[in-house]
């Protein structure tokens, strides 16, 4: 009983790939018409391409009838380009800002225990034996460590940059 042998038995390769039961599946199928024959495929493909071909004649034709006319003189109306102030530009700034600022000033608050917390979770994890997902989470948790905690600095950079443009 304690000494006993099991014995490997090779199976060949036809007999676990073998999908006769499904291709009789397929032909059922096909012939109830469940599935897109080749007719219906090129016929789907034909109606969007007639379509398309279609409006761009018909856009071409437009573009070189509108060419040929000219617009009058008295109607022709100087355009003048509008000059940007930046004053919405500021305001939308300075509400993102006044918004994301309580949010940011959270999570640095909460990235020091959350990141504890996750440690400690993943010396557990050593201890049991998965010592390649806690080491992952360590490292994972201590890049989300700095990262947060570099937050503040980097939105700065963007809003400076921001305000150059």
């Amino acid at each position: 009983m304690f000494f006993k042998r099991n014995k490997i038995e090779v199976v060949p390769v036809s007999e676990y790939t073998d999908y006769t039961e499904r291709f009789a599946e397929f032909e059922k199928m096909r012939r109830e018409e469940k599935y897109a024959t080749r007719k219906t495929v090129a016929l789907a493909t034909v109606i969007p391409t007639a379509t398309s071909i279609g409006l761009a004649v018909h856009q071409y034709a437009e573009k070189t009838a509108t060419a040929l006319t000219s617009i009058p003189v008295y109607a022709q109306i100087p355009v003048v380009a509008p000059q940007q102030t930046g004053i919405i530009a500021d305001a939308s700034l300075t509400a993102i800002t006044t918004i994301l600022d309580p949010i940011i000033n959270l999570l640095v608050a909460i990235s020091f225990p959350i990141a504890s917390v996750i440690v400690v979770c993943s010396f557990f994890l050593i201890m049991l034996g998965n010592q390649e997902k806690a080491f992952d989470m360590m490292m994972k948790a201590g890049l989300g460590y700095i990262l947060i905690q570099l937050s503040p600095m980097l939105l700065n950079i963007l809003k400076s940059v921001g305000s150059l443009l």
